[in-house]
């Protein structure tokens, strides 16, 4: 048997405390897709959580799965094997018809997606931000060697500063 890890501790005293203020009961997240027994190991921490305990317990909480993956510190959001037969067990359980719906619906849902930007188009607005850039800034990007990483990690910090963090034009030029 694999040892839990303890690196979902946090995680789960979330999904403990979700599951409390939602007045949800292990069978309550049980019926999203997994046993009880599943649940309770897991919530127990003598089991680390997986595929099925993830989809059941997004289901019961009713967030995303990018969410649940997230708090538990997950990075891959690709879907799994795992995820992959759930999908096809229950559309194997829908009469033809309701296939077909299933399908526009999946059909309509990628269809509400905004389109991604061209990656020329999204270099160029990176550059762009370059030129707005405070001195400081742009000496970090010097010093980094002014790989395009660089850049889009000073796009994002620079978004997250409020307009009067920048330096006035005349601390700029003293800066140089």
């Amino acid at each position: 048997m694999v040892r839990y890890n303890s690196k979902f501790d946090d995680f789960i005293e979330w999904v403990k405390r979700e599951m409390g203020m939602m007045g949800l009961t292990h069978e309550d997240v049980a019926r999203h897709g997994c046993s009880r027994t599943l649940v309770t190991t897991t919530l127990g921490k003598k089991h680390n959580p997986g595929e099925k305990f993830f989809l059941a317990v997004a289901g019961a909480l009713k967030v995303s799965l990018d969410e649940i993956y997230a708090r538990a510190g997950i990075t891959s959001t690709s879907i799994s094997d795992a995820e992959l037969d759930i999908i096809a067990k229950k559309v194997a359980d829908l009469e033809p018809e309701e296939r077909e719906t299933a399908e526009q619906f999946i059909d309509f849902l990628k269809a509400q997606r905004k389109p991604k930007k061209k990656k020329a188009q999204d270099d160029q607005d990176l550059i762009d931000k370059v030129e707005r850039l405070t001195i400081e800034q742009r000496r970090k990007l010097i010093e980094a060697g002014d790989t395009l990483a660089t850049i889009r990690r000073i796009k994002k910090s620079d978004e997250t500063q409020p307009d009067n963090q920048h330096p006035s034009p005349v601390v700029q030029s003293r800066l140089l």
